[in-house]
């Protein structure tokens, strides 16, 4: 590998920002290292409590975005509605992870980031629901401070959870399942939807993250 290449991949994902955030108008919003660096701390503390491969995660964790560095933050979702050009997407940053990892010996990463892609392991569904997650934490914190209104964000969270509650997204939930998400049953009676919009404290509240640190 390349180092001073590599290092210069990930110092780029320090300047780009959050293009979600962006769009919606967000004063500095947090970069993609920003994220990248609070996905892996959440990682590491919850994959042990699911006898998870710790390091596989932390890995998956770390450069689930880091293709970034070359395609962009590339948004394909608003209001909970597929903008088209998921497969594109995915091949693109493909591309640049293989163009990052192009090294005899580093077959290893591309490998985890196509793991994390798919999404069927249990390791990739843990890492893909806390990265929505940490952008719904995100979003309450940044709408809390700006006043602007980033529900659709608390939405997508739901909908792409399995349409549960967030207080019930990981309790319970067999990541070992190859079903993935989509094997948690509905919430129906109190799932919010774009044209039945519920207020942010309604979908998720400060009692809603306390069982990811219950013992």
């Amino acid at each position: 590998m390349d180092l001073i290449a590599f290092a210069q991949h990930v110092n780029k994902l320090k300047a780009i920002k959050r293009a979600g955030w962006v769009e919606k108008g967000i004063a500095d919003p947090e970069s993609v290292a920003d994220h990248s660096f609070s996905l892996a701390l959440l990682v590491m503390v919850m994959a042990p409590r699911y006898n998870l491969d710790q390091l596989k995660c932390l890995q998956m964790a770390l450069i689930h975005d880091l293709s970034e560095a070359i395609v962009g933050d590339i948004i394909i979702m608003r209001n909970g509605i597929s903008q088209g050009g998921e497969n594109d997407k995915a091949a693109a940053e493909l591309t640049a992870i293989k163009s990052i990892f192009s090294s005899p010996g580093e077959a290893l990463y591309e490998d985890i980031f196509i793991e994390y892609q798919r999404g069927e392991s249990a390791e990739a569904k843990l890492v893909k629901e806390l990265d929505k997650l940490d952008m719904t934490l995100m979003a309450r914190e940044y709408e809390d401070v700006s006043g602007i209104n980033l529900e659709e964000f608390l939405i997508f969270y739901w909908q792409r959870a399995g349409r549960r509650s967030s207080s019930q997204t990981l309790s319970g939930f067999d990541f070992t399942k190859s079903d993935g998400i989509e094997s948690l049953p509905s919430d129906s009676d109190h799932r919010p939807s774009p044209q039945s919009p519920t207020k942010k404290d309604d979908i998720f509240g400060e009692e809603d993250v306390i069982f990811y640190w219950q013992g």
